[in-house]
């Protein structure tokens, strides 16, 4: 690995300032378990208050016997020491808060993610210069592999049974990298002179089947992207007239 490109990946690396959002993040992890114990305390609240209302059977009989005979009011006599109201709005209000919870959890998850983030999207333009590196280490071998490829169709050409499993190996990494990913552009790629020199020897004395000379190919199988190949050829064209 290149040792200056290393070394510039070390130096952004350590001047990346994190604390920000390292804050941010431990911040909003501990609001999630504030919000857990916060739920957990209402929830079981909530579920003591269901049980009271469920046993909250009102005033029985004698008890508002006596009570009349204390001479209370009839109608605090018949509500005796109930509690159900109370009980009622309690669960009301703790049912509101749980579903605020809710959302507040909600709400945290967010800014966790949205922490998270802003980490990465520091952190990523640090090892920009690696990238850089390997999309050119890439491009040079994916043009080594288009120039065999291009002598591997040139043979195939010829020969009609010579080179196929490389052609077809070689083009699939082609049509990969270049097709579908655009790792470099599409273009024609020369068959060495010296290969061409080879089978044109060929050509004279080839008398049971036709020898075809190939003297350049696309660098990614042209009939599985010939339009993008067509393009291609067309603006080099256009350039070498220019």
């Amino acid at each position: 690995m290149n040792v200056e490109t290393i070394t510039a990946v070390s130096d952004a690396l350590a001047n990346l300032d994190l604390e920000p959002e390292g804050l941010r993040h431990a911040k909003f992890k501990q609001d999630l378990v504030d919000i857990g114990e916060a739920r957990k305390t209402a929830t079981a609240r909530h579920n003591e208050i269901a049980k009271e209302l469920r046993e909250d059977v009102g005033p029985q009989g004698d008890h508002v016997a006596s009570a009349l005979l204390r001479g209370e009011d009839p109608s605090d006599a018949a509500r005796g020491s109930s509690n159900r109201k109370d009980l009622e709005d309690q669960a009301a209000a703790l049912s509101a808060g749980l579903k605020a919870l809710n959302i507040r959890e909600r709400d945290t998850y967010n800014a966790i993610r949205n922490a998270e983030s802003d980490e990465r999207s520091k952190i990523t333009p640090a090892f920009q210069p690696l990238l850089d590196l390997g999309k050119r280490e890439v491009a040079a071998a994916l043009n080594v592999i288009a120039q065999h490829y291009a002598v591997a169709e040139a043979i195939h050409g010829a020969t009609r049974y010579g080179a196929e499993k490389q052609v077809n190996a070689l083009g699939d990494i082609l049509a990969t990298a270049i097709g579908e990913h655009n790792l470099v552009p599409f273009e024609n790629v020369d068959v060495p002179p010296e290969v061409v020199g080879l089978l044109e020897m060929l050509k004279d004395r080839c008398t049971a089947h036709k020898v075809y000379v190939l003297t350049a190919v696309p660098n990614c199988p042209e009939a599985k992207f010939p339009v993008q190949m067509a393009i291609a050829v067309d603006t080099a064209r256009r350039a070498a007239a220019a």
